[in-house]
């Protein structure tokens, strides 16, 4: 019971600061909308989206290993050149 009580008076607390300063109950409703509008969103991203792909299951991926190669060897090419 006491347990109860300190938490109705915990509210009553919360309810009379919102009450002296009306702007923090307008900022917590605008806050409110917010949430609920990116919530909205992210419903829809979820719904849009597909499962996340790992690099090689792409299909330009062995062409992108082939070109990294070459690239390997032309760097490699103008250290010795120049080192």
């Amino acid at each position: 019971m006491i347990k109860l009580i300190k938490q109705w008076l915990g509210m009553n607390k919360t309810s009379n600061l919102l009450e002296e300063h009306p702007y923090l109950q307008d900022r917590l409703w605008e806050l409110d909308d917010f949430t609920q509008e990116l919530d909205t969103r992210l419903d829809a991203v979820e719904a849009d989206s597909h499962p996340c792909k790992e690099l090689h299951e792409f299909d330009a991926y062995p062409e992108l290993i082939d070109r990294i190669k070459k690239l390997e060897v032309i760097v490699s090419k103008l250290v010795k050149e120049n080192g």
